[in-house]
């Protein structure tokens, strides 16, 4: 009877310490859960406050259309890592979400890496950003177009609507004059002292430089005294004859004259209607040596005239189609065969340079030139005419 009554004793012992182990472990359980659920709202606060630290970045690239040759695609590799091929004459946009800082743009011939080129990219805001590239037989060139930053101007701060590419070539005074009005005021201008006065090239812009920076593009923001630096093709100095004391002399009185910017390369005279690339006649020559070579490409009669300034004779050729934004086409044929040349601006709604791509692959550029002089050679030689009939 005692054992029975130990036994029942036993029994209630083990009935109450299993219930309070079940308690503790129902304590425990809701501890743990109490802290789980803490820890996965202090990440994913976390992680929401990262994504809000994030731009919004989106990068269009645009590959200009060759008509001939170099008609390779390009690979675009992102800090480091290989995003897409892009198709030859075509564009592609990417969006990105990034971190305030500086990215690389790398861009590779995809047939040949040794084609290469880079650009650097700083991001502290939403942005759009836009490339152009230029494939050519031997190298890759990039230039930024746009940079349309999408953030509020603080009061030092100026938004700009142009690239380096708009300013190149036009005329220092009203480069000068345009930045100021946009509200910089710290800007200067640099002499490079290598042509004459009468050369066409004085007074062109060769670069501009805004804050030490080359690859700005419309929408890129600088402050308002930010330094800007003009280059600019000044007249190199004046070569005089050292006089001896023996002879009288006055100082010269010095003139000066501060005469817009005309250009002589096109039959307009007018710089907004020569960049249309697509009516009247444009002269260019080549940068010389022991002679030069002329290219006239007139739209008025549907010809482009090919001579040398040290030979008797000159070739032409019907303009099959196209305007020289994009390539104008020109078929030629003699007793060996057909074939095609193109010629185009170098840069779109940029007249002053011209680039020919021959039938072998080659690019040659070519360079504003009088055109009344150029005419006046032309007049000297025969020309002979190689449009196939």
């Amino acid at each position: 009877m005692k054992r029975i009554a130990f036994i029942s004793i036993l029994l209630v012992v083990i009935m109450t310490m299993t219930s309070c182990l079940s308690f503790l472990d129902s304590l425990l359980d809701d501890n743990t859960s109490t802290n789980t659920k803490t820890n996965n709202t202090t990440q994913t606060e976390k992680v929401a406050n990262d994504n809000n630290n994030k731009k919004t970045v989106n990068i269009t690239i645009e590959i200009s259309k060759n008509l001939l040759f170099s008609r390779y695609d390009v690979e675009f590799v992102f800090n480091g890592e290989k995003v897409d091929t892009i198709k030859h004459g075509k564009s592609k946009t990417f969006t990105y979400d990034l971190e305030s800082g500086n990215y690389t743009l790398f861009f590779r011939n995809a047939k040949d890496n040794s084609i290469n080129t880079s650009i650097s990219m700083t991001v502290d805001s939403d942005m759009d950003a836009e490339y152009n590239i230029k494939c050519e037989s031997n190298k890759l060139t990039v230039k930024p177009i746009k940079f349309d930053l999408k953030r509020d101007l603080k009061t030092d701060e100026i938004k700009i609507d142009f690239c380096e590419l708009d300013l190149i070539s036009a005329d220092v005074s009203k480069v000068k004059s345009q930045l100021m009005g946009k509200g910089f005021t710290n800007v200067n201008t640099v002499s490079q002292y290598d042509v004459d006065k009468s050369s066409y090239y004085y007074n062109d812009v060769i670069s501009v430089k805004i804050n030490g920076k080359h690859d700005y593009g419309n929408g890129s923001i600088f402050k308002k005294n930010d330094v800007v630096e003009i280059l600019f093709h000044d007249s190199k100095p004046v070569e005089t004859t050292p006089v001896t004391t023996s002879e009288s002399t006055k100082p010269s009185e010095t003139t000066t004259s501060s005469s817009g910017h005309r250009i002589y390369y096109h039959s307009s005279m007018d710089r907004d209607i020569a960049k249309q690339g697509n009516t009247g006649i444009y002269s260019y020559r080549s940068r010389g040596g022991s002679y030069y070579i002329y290219y006239i490409v007139d739209f008025n009669n549907g010809y482009v005239y090919r001579f040398r300034n040290d030979e008797d004779t000159g070739m032409a050729a019907r303009i099959v189609s196209g305007d020289l934004n994009s390539y104008v086409l020109l078929r030629y044929k003699d007793s060996s065969g057909t074939w095609e040349n193109a010629v185009h601006f170098k840069y779109k709604n940029t007249p002053d340079t011209l680039i020919l791509q021959d039938d072998d692959g080659f690019e040659t550029t070519f360079y504003e030139t009088d055109l009344s002089e150029a005419v006046k050679i032309y007049k000297t030689k025969t020309i002979y005419d190689y449009s196939p009939n």
